[in-house]
């Protein structure tokens, strides 16, 4: 064998490997995404709140949820409903728009997790 001019064979089976974990990774967060999209408008209705608060907060959700989980939010919807009353509670005592709640609600909830 000459060496530098063949493949290591098992270098590369690693890097295949690898590649195929972070490619499943992908389409398991990807599907827990799109999951979250289809069911979050129950949580943010589509006459109060945009596309745009319902990816970031899927965003969040996905990213985050080995925290929610350590802090107690084992199943999503009970942090939605949480989320969700939150929203109605500053929209209906404090006299906002629902951009403004979910804008105040959205950055307490990314403190709450750090």
């Amino acid at each position: 064998m000459q060496k530098g001019g063949l493949i290591n064979d098992k270098l590369l089976k690693r890097e295949i490997a690898r590649q195929i974990a972070i490619e499943h990774a992908e389409e398991v967060i990807q599907r827990a995404f799109n999951r979250c999209l289809d069911e979050i408008v129950n949580y943010l209705p589509r006459d109060q709140y945009t596309d745009e608060h319902r990816n970031e907060l899927c965003q969040f959700l996905v990213e985050n949820r080995e925290d929610l989980v350590r802090i107690g939010y084992d199943d999503t919807s009970k942090f939605l409903s949480m989320f969700s009353e939150m929203l109605n509670n500053l929209i209906q005592k404090e006299d906002i728009t629902p951009d403004q709640a979910f804008t105040v609600v959205f950055r307490a909830s990314q403190r709450f997790i750090q």
